[in-house]
This record gives structure tokens, sequence and C-alpha cells, in this order.
């Protein structure tokens, strides 16, 4: 018995250092990710620029932090229904609490009870009900935090809304006139158009989609437009990249070559690399993948 005991600890033991290791692995995979992302965005828009974008960022969680949470984040969460509160179930730990949130949203479709299976006691229950309490905290701090910053950099207005004044071109231009990309007044226009868009397309979200989700519930219009700029900032920052390689190394500007492909410059740049790849021989995508290939 002792044995088996010994074997069954080490066996615990052995799995928590595994799942340990991989935390690790990933949490150092979002780090060369960031690191990587913060590279690119220094590449477009300078050093001095995308410096002064962290320091904002960090100084503004330091004061948001000591601030309270408006009282309507607050009173919103509270108000979550528990299909709302099944969202959060893949970020919960507790199996018990996983069960009966999936459960939860069910409940008016079943018209007779029938017999628990497993039924929970009522010191079960009690820890669900405190692990939802703590979660919807979770959730206050998280979208408090962030709309406080936000607003702090006058990405969003004193309301809550995105002022999509701010990403006209002139607005842009003023902003990154100095940095590389920034230079060239296509750029600009790409990623002021590229904001409209995604003003519009927050719009057009219904609520009810929205509401399924806590945190799109409470901050969805705004969540959704800065996911689509940012995107869309990060891809015009590849492909003005793209299109300066086509015109340093091959010769061709896409702002004055026609070659038959649809979009701006900078979109018609990705199209290009990719095709040059593409129509390379074996041998040479074959050395190319060896010296440029993420690896880590």
């Amino acid at each position: 018995m002792e044995l088996s005991l010994r074997l069954m600890i080490t066996a615990m033991l052995a799995n928590i250092a595994l799942v340990s290791a991989h935390q690790d692995a990933d949490d150092y995979k979002k780090m060369i990710a960031k690191i990587d992302h913060y590279n690119l965005m220094e590449k477009c828009y300078g050093k001095d620029l995308i410096g002064k974008l962290w320091y904002v960022i960090e100084e503004g969680y330091r004061y948001c932090e000591t601030l309270q949470t408006p009282t309507s984040i607050i009173t919103e969460v509270e108000s979550l229904s528990a299909d709302e509160m099944e969202a959060l179930s893949s970020v919960l730990t507790n199996p018990s609490l996983v069960n009966m949130l999936s459960k939860s949203g069910r409940r008016k479709k079943r018209q007779e009870a029938k017999e628990a299976i497993f039924p929970l006691t009522d010191e079960e229950k009690e820890e669900i009900k405190e692990e939802v309490e703590e979660h919807k905290e979770y959730i206050v701090t998280e979208v408090g935090n962030l709309s406080c910053i936000l607003t702090r950099m006058e990405y969003l207005k004193s309301d809550g809304v995105v002022d999509i004044n701010d990403y006209s071109f002139d607005k842009i231009k003023e902003l990154i006139a100095d940095s590389p990309a920034g230079q060239d007044d296509d750029f600009v226009t790409a990623v002021s158009d590229a904001a409209t868009h995604c003003y519009e397309k927050s719009q057009q979200w219904s609520q009810n989609v929205l509401d399924k989700d806590p945190h799109m519930k409470l901050f969805g219009r705004q969540m959704v437009f800065f996911d689509c700029i940012f995107k869309a900032r990060e891809d015009y920052c590849y492909k003005w990249q793209m299109f300066e390689g086509m015109r340093d190394i091959y010769g061709v500007d896409l702002g004055v070559d026609n070659l038959g492909l649809e979009g701006n410059k900078y979109d018609a740049a990705g199209e290009a690399w990719i095709e040059v790849f593409e129509h390379a021989d074996h041998v040479y995508q074959y050395i190319d993948d060896f010296f440029w290939n993420k690896r880590v």
C-alpha cells in the first residue's frame, strides 16, 4: 500500500511539473510574440513613437489601478445572467462549476427534473457561488482598467465611445509624420481607410450577439473596433515592408507599376511578394525557409 501511495504521489508531482513546464512554454511564446510585434511596430512607426506608446500604457495602468471602477461597469457585471456567465466556463478551473454553468442555460428547456447522478453538496454549491463572484470581480477590474487606460490615451472619449475623427488622415499624419512609414501619404491613407472600415464593422454588430460574452456585453463595439484596427495596423506594417522590398530588391514600384493586382499599392505589394516566392524554384524556397523561418 505504501509503495502504491508513493507511486501515486510521484505521478501527481510529475504531472504538476509537466503542466507547469507547459505553462512556462506558453508564456515564453507569448512574450516572444509580443517582442516581435513591438519590433514590427517600431520598424514602421519609429523607436521614439512606439517607446512613448509603451510608456503611456504602462503609466496609464499604474494610474488607473488606483481609481475606483465606474459604478456603471459594476452594475452591468452584477446583472450578468447564468447564460452570459457560461461564456467564462473555459477560464474556470473548478469542474463542478464548469458543469453547472454549461447546464444553467438549458434549465428552462427541462420541464421534468431528473434525479442527479452526482448531486452537489451544499458546500460545493457555495464554492461555485464564490467562484462566480470572483470571476465577476475579474471582469470588473479588467474592463474598468482597460477603459480607463484607453480614455487616458484618448483612444476613447469620456463617454467610452470611439472617436473616429481621431483616425482621419490629418490626425494620423500629424501623429506619425516623422516615422518611416508615416512619411508616405499612401500609408496614412491606408490606415485611415482601415479605421473607417473597422468603425463601420463595429457598429453593424448585433447587440444580441455581443451580449453572449460578458466582456463584449460591456465593451463590445469598442473591442470589435480595436481588434480590427490593431490587426489592420499590423497587416499594413508588414505590407509596407513588402512594398519597400519589392521596390528596393526587385525594382518594382507598386505605386507606379501596374501588375493587375487588387487593392492599394500595399495590398498589391503583399500579393506580389507572395507571387515572387511561389514562382521561385523549390531549391530557392528550401534555402529561403532554412535561413528565415521562425523557429521559436
